[in-house]
């Protein structure tokens, strides 16, 4: 039976172990490096893990309709009309935001009483005109009819109904913090190990090709040695 070295093939078993061992010491760095970094990225992905300590709120199972509606763009656009309904109806979160979109803005009793005082033109005005002839005269008058004033407190009272993230939330946030950490640095723990792992995996399928290499070899008559 001819004899032949597995090395010559496909190296040493002895060299890829070697290999394998000087890439795990090439990943300590790395992972060292990681863990001393102090970029944004790493600042920001602390912030989240702080956000479950002991001194935040307990988070709730889900939110009010509350919370949906004064987190939402709708609200943002038209604070004044979310509270409103809000407080004066019982309609659901849904509903209340698709109203929102539909719409004018909600103005206040002083602006409208203010308006009908002294806007000859008031009555005549359907409600999107009322909305903005209000701005109008804020703005040009140092919000003499109070439209700015009842705005910025309807965006103070959607706020106060803002509730802590849900378990699901603050899973999802970290979740997203860690992978903008792994995509802007190549040297996070995160990356460290999977660069590990994949070299890890390599080794393996190296050894167990030369294995099947060797079988095959040996079923031909020549025994590859190593």
């Amino acid at each position: 039976m001819g004899m032949f070295s597995l090395s010559h093939l496909v190296g040493s078993r002895k060299k890829m172990k070697k290999q394998k061992n000087a890439a795990a010491q090439s990943f300590g760095h790395l992972t060292a490096g990681a863990e001393n970094d102090t970029t944004d990225n790493q600042q920001e992905q602390n912030a989240a893990v702080l956000i479950v300590s002991d001194e935040q709120p307990e988070a709730p199972k889900k939110h009010s309709r509350s919370h949906n509606v004064a987190v939402s763009e709708e609200a943002a656009e038209s604070p004044a009309l979310a509270v409103h309904l809000l407080r004066e109806t019982d309609l659901s979160s849904k509903k209340i935001r698709a109203r929102l979109r539909d719409e004018p803005e909600y103005l206040s009793k002083f602006t409208v009483k203010y308006m009908e005082d002294n806007d000859p033109t008031w009555e005549f005005l359907d409600d999107e005109e009322r909305v903005r002839k209000a701005f109008q005269v804020s703005a040009q008058n140092g919000d003499i009819n109070g439209y700015t004033t009842a705005r910025h407190q309807a965006v103070q009272a959607l706020k106060k109904m803002e509730e802590p993230l849900t378990q699901e939330e603050l899973k999802a946030l970290i979740a997203r913090t860690a992978d903008m950490m792994n995509a802007a640095n190549p040297n996070t723990t995160d990356n460290a190990e999977a660069r590990q792992k994949a070299d890890e995996e390599y080794q393996r399928d190296m050894e167990k090709a030369a294995e099947k290499l060797k079988s095959a070899y040996k079923e031909t008559g020549i025994d590859l040695r190593g």
